[in-house]
């Protein structure tokens, strides 16, 4: 195989990427020891914060029953302890729609989601509860455990050698462990968003020949992936970077045409074009049902008018200041170091995959012995190399967008749904300390990985009682 397989996922150091991941964990779990193993759960804290936080919104939900019932009582606790910042907006719209404008900046897909679970429950002896918070977190909780096998699987897809087990499985407990943290159990978007997300691009990776023509069951399930980055793209708008996977495919078949055209081409080229149109509609459907609501009267709003008018890009601008450099304040600083570490993780991850990969494509490797490496595992290791490189465009481009336009510290929750960071860390969890196997195998190791995951631990419990209490950050 060609020297970026080789790199990525060596199979003589599963073992101790394994240990050394335990090891890591068992220091995050140790300093110090816990008396009580329940005591160390993220529900179990929230559920202790003593009297009411910076902000009540939540409890305004549902009044209190005071029917007595301690399970009852848990419940409406965790529900309002989960519902904090954007959770009270989606909650609040998917009990009875979107009634002010600013709404329209919370996922249209997610609120429908919790709606059209929630309804029937309104209907029954549980319409005492909070059944939208309650719902929301049940579907959260739920996505993050499928994303979780949809990410272990797309890393299959694109490792397919012996070592793809192992560091996909590595990747799939790094997501567990996700600086996203509270907000992939709470009743918020990001853990349905990363299981839509790692689904479309797994069935994208499906989708992708090893040699170079493709059969029509791969160019079906390129067109299945964009229907799912679709349903992603409506619960999470960031999702809509996905289709950069899509345009670069497109641009890939459209320069094979100067070789010949042929049916097969354009068969491919039509799958690729209809699911990048997808992921596009996912985008444009609720702007088009906005724009009918608002834009159709005698007095439409200033939105309407725009030569691209949609009511995302005003409401983000026009109330929660969202825009090139609008977040560039003094006041900001802190939460710019607060996002600094996800930052350097997606931005090294993502520009070194595409250096890795793009050397690899224009250049032949002198390191691979070509008597010992047949066609088909060299075709197997581009195929690796070019999925690499389309899912590490949108990476980056997410990356450069939280610094310059989105409110910066929300970037270690959109992080959750991009896929290379997690193998890249996974990799280097494989590969770490290759000259000393025997420290590996007793689990001695040490180094920046370490680091990154005891970030992310920590990160996530003191995110999980800011969180509960409402205060920053978000």
């Amino acid at each position: 195989m060609t020297s970026v397989l080789t790199c990525w996922a060596s199979s003589g150091h599963s073992v101790a990427g394994c240990s050394a991941l335990e090891t890591t964990l068992r220091a995050c779990m140790d300093k110090p020891r816990p008396k009580d193993v329940k005591k160390n759960t993220i529900n179990y804290h929230l559920s202790r914060i003593p009297g009411p936080g910076y902000d009540t919104s939540a409890s305004l939900l549902t009044p209190p029953t005071g029917n007595g019932s301690s399970l009852t009582g848990l419940l409406e606790l965790l529900a309002e302890k989960l519902t904090s910042w954007d959770a009270i907006y989606f909650t609040t719209v998917a009990r009875r729609g979107y009634l002010y404008e600013q709404e329209w900046a919370f996922a249209w897909g997610w609120t429908q989601l919790i709606s059209f679970f929630s309804s029937d429950l309104r209907e029954t002896s549980l319409a005492h509860l909070p059944v939208e918070s309650l719902v929301g977190a049940t579907i959260a909780h739920a996505s993050h455990g499928l994303s979780v096998f949809a990410l272990y699987h797309l890393a299959c897809a694109v490792f397919p050698g012996p070592s793809g087990p192992q560091l996909a499985f590595i990747a799939g407990c790094l997501h567990i462990l996700s600086p996203a943290g509270i907000f992939l159990s709470a009743p918020c978007g990001e853990s349905t968003a990363a299981f839509l997300t790692f689904a479309g691009l797994l069935f994208f990776a499906w989708g992708v020949p090893v040699g170079a023509a493709s059969s029509g069951r791969q160019d079906g399930f390129v067109v299945l992936a964009g229907v799912t980055l679709a349903l992603a793209t409506t619960v999470r708008s960031n999702a809509l970077l996905n289709g950069i996977v899509f345009a670069e495919e497109a641009v890939l078949v459209a320069w094979s045409v100067r070789k010949g055209l042929s049916v097969q081409k354009i068969k491919r080229l039509a799958a690729v074009g209809v699911g990048g149109c997808c992921i596009a509609v996912g985008f444009l459907l609720p702007q088009y049902f906005a724009y009918q609501e608002y834009c159709s009267s005698a007095s439409p709003r200033p939105w309407c008018t725009s030569l691209a008018p949609s009511i995302y890009t005003f409401v983000q601008e026009h109330y929660w200041d969202v825009g090139f450099l609008r977040y560039w304040k003094a006041s900001n600083i802190p939460l710019f170091l607060l996002a600094t570490p996800a930052l350097v993780i997606l931005l090294s991850s993502g520009l070194r995959t595409v250096d890795l990969t793009s050397r690899e494509t224009t250049r032949p490797s002198h390191k691979v012995d070509h008597y010992k490496v047949t066609p088909a595992e060299r075709a197997l290791s581009q195929r690796t190399i070019r999925l690499l490189r389309s899912l590490a465009y949108p990476q980056i481009v997410l990356a450069v967008l939280a610094i310059t336009n989105y409110h910066v510290q929300i970037i270690t929750r959109l992080a959750s749904a991009s896929p290379v960071w997690y193998l890249w860390l996974a990799y280097s969890f494989l590969n770490a300390r290759q000259a000393d196997g025997k420290a590996k195998a007793r689990g001695r190791w040490s180094g920046w990985e370490e680091n990154v995951v005891m970030y992310m631990v920590m990160y996530g419990l003191i995110q999980g009682v800011l969180f509960a209490s409402f205060l920053p950050p978000a």
